[in-house]
């Protein structure tokens, strides 16, 4: 599969100015793009995130609450499961969680899948 953004300007969002989110083989174009005063990244590339929803995240979560975990996590740099499950339970993450999935695995994957 193939991805072109070819002459697109992004300007003055709230996140980021383009998010991709692919999975699998995928060759991704950029030609002429401009992004510029955007609040999160200009340009933001998101690989697989099957692995969270196979994990047990709900498939409807809100990309941002799955970002907002992302930069909870590294910011307290957990080092035991019970920190990760603490500080997403903290900022209410547990409600985007299947009953029954292991809270602990998910952190770790939010933290794997967003360090690429």
């Amino acid at each position: 599969m193939a991805i072109k953004l070819i002459g697109n300007k992004s300007y003055g969002n709230a996140g980021d100015g383009i998010r991709i989110q692919v999975s699998g083989d995928v060759e991704v174009t950029l030609e002429d793009n401009v992004t510029h005063d955007n609040g999160g990244q200009g340009l933001h590339i998101i690989e697989n995130l099957t692995p969270l929803y196979e994990a047990g995240i709900n498939a409807s979560t809100p990309f941002e609450e799955i970002q907002k975990a992302h930069e909870e996590l590294l910011k307290s740099k957990p080092t035991s499961d019970q920190q990760i499950i603490k500080i997403l339970e903290e900022i209410g993450f547990s409600k985007w969680i299947q009953h029954g999935a292991n809270i602990a695995t998910i952190g770790s994957l939010i933290l794997q899948i967003f360090s690429k």
